[in-house]
């Protein structure tokens, strides 16, 4: 009972810092994509992109303790290294998708800003796609580990 009580408290403060720091966390991925400017189209899209990005960081905590539970990690240092290879898919992920629009971009050689949509760039679908992935590699490697230990 105490756990579950711990587990709500995480995804409630997960979804809060999800929600409150979407648009901090945008902007700087952004700021990585050379001669785009961005705009919304809908004034109510950036409060739904909010709501997703917090609803998917409030999820990952109840998906990894199912991981850990299915898996049977029970040791603290295969949950954190489970966590490490987690952050470092969606970090890859998200590096990843910066780098083909650059690309994109380099090879046109364009000499002008181009402005883009932001609800175009799915950011919070991407999002969700690289938990996907992570969650499913996690399972896929500790799958194996546990049933060795």
């Amino acid at each position: 009972m105490k756990k579950n009580i711990y587990l709500i408290v995480i995804v409630l403060i997960l979804f809060s810092a999800g929600f409150v720091n979407f648009v901090n966390i945008q902007n700087s991925i952004l700021e990585n994509l050379k001669n785009y400017s961005f705009a919304y189209n809908e004034m109510n899209t950036q409060l739904f992109d909010s709501l997703k990005f917090g609803i998917l960081c409030g999820i990952t905590p109840i998906v990894l303790n199912v991981l850990w539970n299915k898996t049977k990690t029970e040791k603290l240092r295969l949950k954190l290294l489970s966590m490490f290879v987690f952050i470092t898919v969606i970090g890859s992920y998200i590096v990843i998708k910066i780098s083909i629009l650059n690309s994109k971009n380099d090879i046109e050689k364009l000499e002008i800003k181009n402005t883009l949509s932001i609800e175009s760039l799915n950011l919070t679908l991407h999002f969700f796609l690289a938990q996907i992935i992570g969650f499913f590699i996690m399972y896929l490697i500790f799958r194996n580990k546990s049933k060795t230990e």
